[in-house]
């Protein structure tokens, strides 16, 4: 059945793709504005979907049948339940806002697309994507180009990140958007097919000047399934039928790949010092080295260790910023976090437990698994291109997944869960799914929990953007003597979220400059709230040291200088404040033991 008309499913797409266009508007983090703006999209989908409802009874019904559609629902409950037990439930309920985002772009999409003519969409669809890939290409270029006179290599390098957050998560961006490209090329008329080509060549060469090596795993991947895929299906054929797809995916990325080589040899030729990044065959070799590999295993192995010791219920969705403290104290300098475990499967699984982990897992092993059957089906074969661009634009994804972090991300959620609606949208198809489904108020029902969700999601991102515009000038001042006046931030920050971009509780935060301003129990009064707020950083006792050096108190100084220092020894202000602690109270053993943790020999004996 025909519910909506082809141009409004893309005016649809089109807004949901904006939000890699969405800059900061003055926060700390770009992904503030964007997940409210991806919030506030939904509500407009699902009002549409509201006043239209005696249509989408059986698309919705159909919709929450499938397989997929109930293990992602099973991972989104079991998110919000985590909440009862997290660490911090407040930031567990700041990262649902965003997975309730993300989960209703896929049900909003794959409704909307349900039993439409996947031919008539699929084409324009690619195009809108394609254009967002040229787009970002061309300013990852000119942004390195500009920067290449003012900046070394590296710095020009980390600098490329669009309104990403970062260059990783800008190269994953541009690699997920590949597939569709060559769908574009592959089934348009000559003049598109030529653009095609040279927007899938500016991509190729952008992904290859930002030097990410997951992206470079991810286009091996792809190039890998299309080539295997176009070979199997096609062996029957006469050769060019065989060459000329292959072609005209592996040639521009070739030239691309020896252009952008070109250009990053004579970057490093042109500065003095040899930085991190190179060129693009120096990363590559780079892959196999042990340098930040290293980190990167060690945070796999405290997530699993994690999981093994809380197998059921985990630390609660998004906490996992808080639980890898213990683990990485010993290795991270000056209260770095380390944010994310490199890895959303082990991440997972360390928030929510076996059965969270499990289910994350679920959903790209059920997607698998379809393609393989759409692949395999001879009833099927109608579908196969399309889900064979589809599953290569996931594999980007899994890839990104597995090395980083692209969960909470809204560009790379936006791609995943849109590319997820493609690609199980030949479902309801196939020739044994086609009976007739009975319907009822499921319409009614949808949009009611829908909006129920997405106005509490609207409200929480809507917090955090507003968090996010004064974190952005405290966090400016967190290593310096604050100079902000104490009325621009006392009563600046909204409830939600409680903890900063580097996980300080907000309140602490605040505490800083009613210290300043003398305003001793006020400022003990916000410590003493927040403490459970991120109880592994003691950065509050780090502030309670200070105030107490300031009132005499040595007693108290010892105390919550050498507890903070002991927590994180790694830490060169804990360090300080508790030398000057044991200073104070002459306590050479205490001095003693602060030195064997800086230069590792034991001088207590």
């Amino acid at each position: 059945m025909k519910i909506l008309p082809n141009f409004s499913l893309l005016i649809i797409l089109f807004l949901y793709l904006i939000v890699h266009f969405i800059p900061d508007f003055g926060g700390a983090d770009v992904m503030g504005a964007q997940w409210l703006y991806t919030s506030v999209i939904h509500a407009i989908v699902l009002g549409y979907i509201f006043f239209q409802r005696n249509q989408y009874h059986e698309a919705i019904k159909a919709v929450f049948s499938q397989k997929f559609s109930l293990l992602y629902s099973f991972y989104f409950i079991w998110a919000i339940i985590s909440v009862s037990y997290a660490i911090n439930p407040t930031e567990a309920i700041v990262c649902l806002a965003r997975l309730a985002s993300t989960f209703f772009i896929y049900t909003n999409f794959a409704i909307l697309l349900y039993k439409k003519d996947i031919k008539s969409y699929y084409l324009p669809i690619s195009i809108l994507i394609s254009l967002v890939l040229f787009y970002d290409s061309i300013a990852v270029i000119s942004g390195f180009t500009k920067n290449s006179k003012t900046m070394l290599l590296d710095q020009n390098i980390l600098s490329l990140i669009g309104n990403n957050g970062n260059k990783n998560v800008m190269a994953a961006s541009l690699l997920i958007k590949f597939p569709f490209t060559l769908f574009v090329i592959l089934r348009s008329t000559f003049l598109m097919r030529v653009v095609g080509v040279f927007i899938l060549f500016f991509g190729s060469f952008a992904l290859f000047i930002l030097n990410t090596r997951s992206t470079f795993v991810g286009l091996l991947l792809i190039l890998l399934i299309f080539a295997a895929s176009t070979i199997y299906f096609k062996i029957k054929s006469a050769w060019p039928k065989i060459a000329c797809p292959l072609a005209y995916f592996i040639i521009p990325i070739s030239i691309a790949f020896f252009s952008a080589n070109l250009v990053l040899e004579n970057a490093v030729k042109s500065q003095e010092v040899q930085g991190g990044y190179g060129t693009v065959n120096k990363r590559i070799d780079d892959i196999t080295a042990n340098t930040k590999e290293e980190s990167r295993l060690r945070l796999w192995k405290a997530g699993l260790d994690y999981t093994s010791k809380h197998p059921f219920i985990g630390d609660g969705y998004g906490n996992w910023k808080l639980a890898s403290i213990p683990y990485e104290k010993e290795y991270t300098n000056d209260l770095f976090v380390p944010y994310h475990a490199h890895n959303d499967f082990i991440e997972a699984a360390a928030d929510l437990g076996i059965m969270g982990g499990l289910a994350y897992l679920g959903l790209f092993i059920l997607a698998f698994l379809f393609t393989l059957r759409l692949w395999i089906k001879e009833d099927a074969k109608e579908f196969r291109l399309f889900a064979t661009i589809s599953f290569m634009a996931l594999t980007c994804y899994f890839v990104d997944a597995f090395l980083n972090f692209p969960t909470e991300r809204t560009s790379m959620q936006t791609m995943l869960t849109l590319t997820m609606g493609l690609l199980f949208a030949p479902t309801y198809l196939l020739p044994n799914v086609s009976k007739k489904i009975t319907v009822n108020h499921s319409a009614l029902l949808y949009t009611v929990i829908g909006f129920m969700f997405i106005g509490g999601s609207i409200f929480i991102n809507n917090q955090v953007f507003k968090s996010l515009k004064v974190q952005k000038f405290v966090m400016g001042e967190i290593d310096i003597e604050p100079k902000m006046a104490l009325e621009e931030v006392e009563n600046a920050f909204p409830a939600i979220p409680n903890l900063s971009t580097s996980t300080q509780p907000i309140k602490a935060l605040i505490a800083r400059y009613e210290f300043r301003d003398k305003k001793y129990d006020v400022a003990l009064k916000l410590l003493k709230e927040s403490d459970q707020d991120n109880p592994y950083l003691h950065y509050n006792d780090f502030i309670r040291t200070a105030i107490y050096a300031d009132k005499k108190n040595l007693d108290s100084v010892s105390l919550f200088a050498f507890n903070a220092f002991y927590h994180w020894p790694r830490s060169s202000s804990y360090y300080k404040n508790a030398i000057f602690a044991a200073t104070k109270k002459r306590d050479t053993l205490e001095i003693k033991k602060y030195l064997t943790y800086i230069i590792g020999i034991d001088l207590v004996d």
